[in-house]
Order: structure tokens, then C-alpha cells, then sequence
């Protein structure tokens, strides 16, 4: 029988008359939220035959223990049960965290600021303290919870440019016409598997069932290759370097990076090699440069970053700019060296990397690493 498809209606309000805003530069995005719940709730109901329906939905934002948006928690009547689900946002986009049917809003008896620690965690928060089941937590109790809470995971601003010159010199090389591109699949904190995913579809190319069943993309004429959008095989290699870097929701370490894509190469029958490039403290880009030259691409593990489209123009280029703040990784697989004589006098040097983000809302761009940004590990990395 073919099951018929449902709609959300969702109520904007908030659930609890004390439920305190706390304005924070936080990076929630609530629509993304809503798009994820029904989804996921629409999925659930076809699955179990329920037919055509309209399902209402109250929300209300839930932090972190830092005390900034996280997600939303939405509760929702479906099928003649009453339920409710929380949706996490983070850096990789947003993810269902859990969701349960026959339940109660699990916040109805937290005073305070709504602090969602992680799956079946409620806490409040209010005058300084932290409360779980309406007892007040221990300054080690709370210390232990956050040591695995879920976290927001940065924030991001957008700004915009124009350069205007007399002159434009550039030095670029990119390691296809159109690199991986691959973003989240559902997973707490797994820009480093999908960073490391990336750089895997992109030797797929060159070593056969690197990814099982997979071909990663075409060549589309004159030397040049494009590779393929996202696909379930492409998933499930990411889930798997997901176990093999050990990554949790607090996220994955630059050597969990490291061993993690060695098992996984290992394990398909390929070996795996990195090359450090740090100098001093500091991003090598002279060496990046070579590396991506000899056909290598990079990992880079920032905390802050500014990923740019640049838009080339006849006395003057256009530049829009995402600023991105909390731990992430990002694969790079070309560069793109500019340098400007200005029409104001003086010049002027853009240095980018060209990267896949790993990110839902900006997939691709310029990793520009002089721009508002802390690198504090990169490598560079060989499949073979």
C-alpha cells in the first residue's frame, strides 16, 4: 500500500511562561531545526503506516552548558500520542539528537535557563547553579557531565569587500575542476571523519575500492576530472571513519585523525603517510603550495577561519567572507596566491587554500589564513 505523506505544522512560541532567552552570538540556525524534526518525523510516520495527517509542534530553544543555543526542543502530538524530540545545530549541521513518542516535555518541571547536556540529560540553570531532577548538582558533578556534554560549536558572521587595483597578479593550482564536496551525515562533531572523507573520495580516484562500489567521478575533457556528488557508499565510508578516529560528541584529536585514516586505509589495502606542515607554530603555506603541486591534498585543523568566494572582475574583484569560530577540520585541495597593486596605492596579498568545508550552509570556498584565523595543526596526505 502506498503510504501518503504527512504535514508539520509547527507553533512558534515558547512552552514554559519562565523560559529565559540569553542572547549569545551563537550559530543556531532554528529553521534548519524545524527542516530536520520534520523530516524525521515524516520518515517515522510513513514508515508506520499512519497516513495523511497533520502533526502540531511546539518548540523552545535549549543551550549548552556554556550557556549558548544548541538546539530546539519540540513537542509534538502524532498518531494520538504525545511525544517530544531535540534537535542539536552544530558546526556540521543539524542532527536529531533523540526522539520519543508517549512522553512529556522532559523540561516541564526545570526551573531556570533549559540546559540540554546530552540525550536523556535535563538540566536548569538558574542564579549560578546547575540543577538535574530538580537537586542541585555538585561542582564535580557538573564537572564530570560537561566533560561529555554536547557544546555549541562556534559562530558564524558573513561580511563582504571589494578590492579595487590596477593591477592583479595570481598564483593558483587546483587538484580537480570540481574536488569532493562532502558534508554531514547525521553524526555528532564529525567534521574530521568527513574532512578525512573528502581526502579519501579524492584518491578513490586513483585507488580502485578505496570506497567499495564507488566511482568518485568523471572526466569531463581537456585533463580536467570532476567528482561526483554524495552518495549512501560515500555515507557509509564516513560512519566508518567515524569508529576508526574514535570520535565522540566532544569531537575528533588531530592524532585520533591521523590513526583513524591509517586503520581505515590499512584495512581497504592501501597505505597510508602524512607529512607535518607547521613551522614554528605557524601554517607552512610555501610547503601546502608544493604538497598540493605533487598531488598531495591537506587537512587543517583550525579554530577560527575565514572561507571566501571570490568573484574576478575587469579593476576590481568582489569578495564575500563566512567567519567561523569553534574547532573544525576542512580538507584542501588547491591554492590560490593573489597579489594586488591598488588603486588607493600600496599592495596587497590574499593567500587561500581552496577547501571542501564539510559544512551544510558553505560547502566550498578560499580558506583565506591570514584573515581572522587560527590553524593549529596541518598535514598533508598520501594514499597510495
Amino acid at each position: 500500500m502506498k503510504k501518503k505523506l504527512f504535514v508539520i505544522a509547527l507553533a512558534v512560541g515558547l512552552l514554559a511562561a519562565n523560559f529565559t532567552v540569553i542572547s549569545t552570538a551563537s550559530a543556531l540556525s532554528v529553521d534548519k531545526c524545524d527542516e530536520m524534526f520534520a523530516q524525521a518525523l515524516s520518515e517515522f510516520m510513513a514508515d508506520e503506516g499512519y497516513g495523511s495527517q497533520t502533526i502540531a509542534a511546539d518548540k523552545q530553544i535549549v543551550y549548552d552548558m556554556g550557556l549558548e543555543e544548541l538546539g530546539v526542543l519540540y513537542t509534538f502530538t502524532a498518531g494520538g500520542e504525545d511525544g517530544y524530540a531535540v534537535v542539536v545545530d552544530s558546526t556540521e549541521g543539524c542532527t536529531l539528537s533523540e526522539c520519543f513518542f508517549g512522553a512529556e516535555n522532559p523540561y516541564s518541571g526545570v526551573e531556570g535557563t533549559k540546559v540540554y547536556a546530552g540525550p536523556m540529560i535535563y538540566l536548569g540553570y538558574e542564579d549560578g547553579e546547575y540543577t538535574l531532577g530538580g537537586e542541585a548538582l555538585s561542582d564535580e558533578e557538573v564537572a564530570d557531565i560537561a566533560d561529555t556534554a554536547y557544546a555549541a560549536s562556534g559562530s558564524f558572521t558573513t561580511s563582504s569587500e571589494t578590492v579595487y587595483y590596477t593591477y592583479r597578479s595570481y598564483d593558483g593550482y587546483a587538484l580537480a575542476s570540481r574536488p569532493p564536496r562532502y558534508i554531514e551525515v547525521g553524526l555528532e562533531s564529525a567534521c574530521a571523519p568527513i574532512a578525512g572523507g573528502n581526502i579519501i573520495g579524492y584518491y578513490d580516484r586513483y585507488c580502485t575500492n578505496l570506497i567499495p562500489d564507488f566511482t568518485p567521478g568523471v572526466s569531463v575533457g581537456n585533463g580536467l576530472y570532476m567528482y561526483l556528488s554524495q552518495s549512501d557508499e560515500v555515507d557509509a565510508m564516513i560512519f566508518d571513519l567515524y569508529d576508526d578516529m574514535g570520535t565522540t560528541s566532544i569531537g575528533t584529536t588531530y592524532d585520533q585523525f591521523i590513526s583513524g585514516m591509517q586503520t581505515y586505509c590499512s584495512r581497504a589495502g592501501y597505505t597510508f603517510s602524512y607529512s607535518d606542515c607547521m613551522s614554528g607554530g605557524s601554517l607552512n603555506y610555501s610547503y601546502v603550495k608544493s604538497e598540493i603541486d605533487a598531488g598531495r591534498p591537506v587537512a587543517l585543523f583550525v579554530s577560527q577561519y575565514t572561507v571566501s568566494t571570490v568573484s574576478l572582475k575587469d579593476g576590481y574583484d568582489s569578495i564575500t567572507n563566512l567567519h567561523g569560530t569553534g574547532n573544525h577540520v576542512m580538507a584542501g585541495f588547491g591554492y590560490y596566491d593573489i597579489t594586488y597593486t591598488l588603486s588607493s596605492g600600496g599592495t596587497r596579498n590574499s593567500r587561500y587554500i581552496e577547501v571542501s568545508t564539510g559544512l551544510g550552509r558553505q560547502t566550498n570556498g578560499y580558506f583565506n589564513i591570514d584573515r581572522d584565523t587560527t590553524i593549529n595543526d596541518a598535514c598533508s596526505i598520501n594514499i597510495y
